[in-house]
């Protein structure tokens, strides 16, 4: 069964609260996930925390030129908590940024068609405008999944220190980091990672927002 994540993740910080509350557009689509998360822990070491402050997601993200994805959060939108699909190239915060990135975007997406790559580059800017505006790390996290192994994961990391993690294709499982001008070998979970690098207390690859039961409407950012 086909499955997607597409999301803008950041620590629920003063800066970042306050980011949020000031754009309507942006806080219908935002959900705030606090301690202790509510969920049924199939196995103790499935068991995480949000950072201190809470964590913030933004999503689905989509656009609906070349993307598959976006078609699929429509269609499955009450199934799987899905609201309306943000989409990053109709904000007026994005149409006028300027924000220019250290990692190319076809290091980001080799193997990808011109539509694809940009079909992706909205959602950059808006992630990365967004640290440049709170001073804080920001991860754009993908994945999807046929019913088995991820397909496609990736996670960029805008901040000081910017970076991603991704698979090094769609039909190559090898994981590779990526800076400005190198590329090396990831040998860690790349959800993991881009967790722990906002707070978040995550001992396994397991994550209760990513399965298909976790009642998002109930962490409906107000």
């Amino acid at each position: 069964m086909v499955w997607y994540a597409n999301e803008i993740l950041f620590e629920a910080s003063e800066n970042a609260v306050a980011f949020i509350e000031d754009r309507t557009e942006l806080k219908e689509h935002a959900y705030l996930i606090q301690n202790p998360i509510q969920h049924d822990w199939y196995r103790a070491e499935h068991e995480h925390a949000a950072p201190e402050q809470g964590l913030i997601v933004l999503r689905p993200i989509g656009n609906k030129t070349g993307s598959h994805q976006y078609n699929w959060f429509k269609n499955n939108a009450e199934r799987y908590n899905e609201g309306a699909v943000l989409e990053p190239l109709a904000l007026d915060l994005v149409k006028s940024a300027s924000k220019k990135y250290k990692i190319g975007l076809y290091e980001a997406f080799s193997g990808f068609s011109t539509e694809e790559l940009e079909s992706h580059y909205p959602a950059l800017v808006l992630a990365g405008l967004m640290s440049d505006t709170i001073g804080e790390t920001v991860v754009l996290y993908e994945a999807s999944s046929s019913g088995g192994p991820f397909d496609w994961e990736l996670a960029w990391f805008f901040g000081e220190n910017e970076r991603l993690l991704k698979k090094k294709s769609w039909d190559d499982d090898a994981q590779i980091e990526v800076r400005h001008g190198s590329q090396t070998p990831f040998k860690g979970n790349i959800l993991v990672t881009a967790l722990q690098a906002l707070g978040c207390k995550q001992p396994s690859h397991y994550f209760a927002p990513h399965t298909r039961s976790f009642p998002w409407a109930e962490h409906k950012f107000r």
